[in-house]
Parts: C-alpha cells; structure tokens; sequence
C-alpha cells in the first residue's frame, strides 16, 4: 500500500515515467556491466549479478514492457529490490530523483501509461505536473517466480 509518507524513486524506462517506494529500494546500482546473461531465458531477463554473494535476477524493463526496440545505452542503471526474501534487479534508463509527494499528488487514475500492461501498475502519482506509475514488484516478478 502506498501512502503520502512514504519516500518515491522516481525514474525513467525509456520515455516512461514510473516510480517504487523507497521502502521497496534496498540500492541503486549505476553503469553497472557485470551482468552474466543466461542462456534460454525469457528476453526480458537481462541476467543475473552477484551482489555480495547473492545470486539477483535483472529484469530489463525496457522489454518487460515490449518496447519494440531495445535500448542502446547499455551504461543504465539498475535498481535492487527485496520482494518476499528474494532480490531483484530492474534495469532502467536513469534515476531523476527521490521525493516524498503530498496527499494531493498521490491519485487512483484512471490516465493509466498505454504502453504497458496494466497489471504492472499499482496507481499513478503526480509530481512536478508529471504522471508517474507506480509499478508492482509482484507483478513484474510474477512470471519469474512461477
């Protein structure tokens, strides 16, 4: 559940505005390249990193999102997140900041992003006069825990 006091990520997958609760953030890799790429994976799975011993799964959002093109830019950022006991990596476009929004700017929309499947979206979030979704950790890992 997403409350006005909790802390967001904000951030870009491509020309995608989305965020996750900081609570749901244990780090933020940047230009990281050491991921391990495994093979017969689904597409959307960029590989796996060991992060201080731990096996993490990296999901590149930019193709769980099935944009049609991958990304160029391979210097992107990961963030790392703890979802049920396990670890998990999102490979995004750039950080642009971390901001505690007022109960005014969190909104049930129904302006949901038509680029991406509506299961991988909690609700959306105004800051600074921009739509961000906040996406869900369980959906998005939903495919790799089955």
């Amino acid at each position: 559940m997403v409350t006005a006091n909790d802390n967001f990520v904000l951030f870009k997958v491509r020309d995608l505005f989305c965020t996750l609760s900081s609570l749901d953030v244990q780090e933020i890799m940047r230009n990281s390249k050491n991921i391990t790429p495994v093979k017969q994976a689904a597409d959307y799975v960029k590989g796996v990193i060991n992060l201080r011993g731990q096996i993490v799964t990296i999901f590149d959002l930019s193709r769980l999102f099935d944009f049609e093109q991958p990304e160029q830019n391979e210097d992107r950022t990961i963030i790392i997140v703890n979802f049920e006991g396990e670890q998990f990596g999102f490979l995004i476009s750039e950080i642009i900041d971390i901001v505690t929004p007022h109960n005014s700017d969190i909104e049930n929309s129904s302006v949901m992003p038509q680029n991406i499947q509506k299961d991988f979206v909690e609700r959306v979030i105004s800051v600074n006069n921009e739509l961000y979704s906040v996406l869900s950790i369980s959906n998005l890992v939903a495919c790799e825990l089955v």
